[in-house]
């Protein structure tokens, strides 16, 4: 189910920003490569806004989304296509809150521009097995009578 997720939201960053390499991982320094890094930072309560668009997500995964290059103005731009790209689709969920000094302290880098991703991790139930019905309908009635109050 994960690992399906990670697949989906790969190729939709390899749409939107062609030509570079997109790494599930930690976000990391790769000299003289372009790339994306999309770290599943925790399994999580789906944001509020789904409540009306998104029936039956339980689940939702959040990524910590970087980009790298050989150039800061080059990250940037890789990193803003995709901030305008997730603006756009409407299944996933934007945060731009910054993260704490402790993640960058445990995370072994230097802190850097990112955003956070909510994916919804869709989950197939089978249908419920639905009896037939074997009878006539039965309506009873009852007793017309005033309501006061």
């Amino acid at each position: 189910m994960i690992d399906q997720a990670d697949r989906e939201l790969q190729e939709w960053v390899k749409s939107v920003v062609t030509g570079v390499e997109v790494v599930l991982g930690p976000p990391r320094q790769l000299d003289g490569k372009h790339g994306v890094s999309l770290y599943l930072l925790a399994l999580a309560t789906p944001p509020l806004a789904w409540m009306n668009r998104q029936p039956a997500t339980r689940v939702a995964l959040r990524y910590l989304v970087t980009a790298w290059a050989e150039n800061d103005e080059e990250a940037h731009g890789l990193l803003g296509k995709l901030v305008l790209a997730v603006m756009e689709k409407r299944e996933y969920e934007l945060d731009l809150a910054e993260l704490p000094a402790t993640m960058w302290t445990a995370l072994g880098i230097t802190p850097r521009p990112t955003f956070t991703l909510c994916v919804p991790l869709h989950v197939e139930r089978p249908e419920p097995a639905t009896p037939l019905v074997h009878g006539p309908l039965v309506i009873s009635g009852a007793p017309v009578t005033k309501l006061h109050g």
